[in-house]
């Protein structure tokens, strides 16, 4: 949706303080992630896998251990990293690209990642890559794979192929 007077609608990540006597969530405050660099834009507002130059933040999931929650960025192909604040404030580490630099580029290839999970031991994060349209003939359906140092940064990308377009993860012990 569009919020008033916000030309980025709703890219952003809300947040919340929840009173658990009485079950009532507060608005605590909102953080729009940075967009991508200018270096990724192909042309106008996409970027080089034909998104618009958002990063367009969509689902989270929350480190075991740390106090840090990753998001996959659809319109970015990213994932990002962001620090929890003593006060329930965001601060944004860095962002991983979840596609290789070889991947085709603009329209009609799009990648979107979707659904991420971290691993219960706080070693792994997953993020599945949806191609739209999908399949696009030659791409194959992915997982991005990232190891986790013991702060919670994203190490270096691999990734996991499937015939079927993943859009929901899950994980278990």
């Amino acid at each position: 949706g569009t919020w008033p007077n916000e030309p980025r609608g709703g890219n952003r990540i809300f947040m919340f303080a929840f009173d658990a006597e009485t079950g009532v969530l507060t608005p605590k405050g909102e953080l729009a992630p940075a967009t991508p660099p200018p270096g990724e834009v192909i042309s106008g507002l996409l970027n080089r896998f034909g998104n618009r130059n958002d990063r367009g933040p969509r689902h989270i999931a929350l480190h075991p251990t740390l106090p840090r929650i990753y998001t996959t960025d659809e319109q970015a192909c990213s994932v990002t990293a962001y620090a929890i604040g003593d006060d329930g404030s965001l601060t944004e580490l860095h962002s991983a690209d979840t596609q290789p630099q070889d991947f085709p580029t603009g329209p009609p290839s799009r990648g979107a990642p979707s659904e991420l999970a971290v691993h219960p031991s706080g070693r792994c994060l997953f993020a599945a890559n949806r191609h739209i349209p999908d399949p696009l003939p030659g791409v194959p359906q992915t997982v991005a794979c990232f190891p986790l140092d013991a702060e919670g940064n994203l190490g270096a990308l691999s990734q996991l192929t499937t015939e079927h377009v993943p859009e929901a993860l899950s994980m278990s012990p």
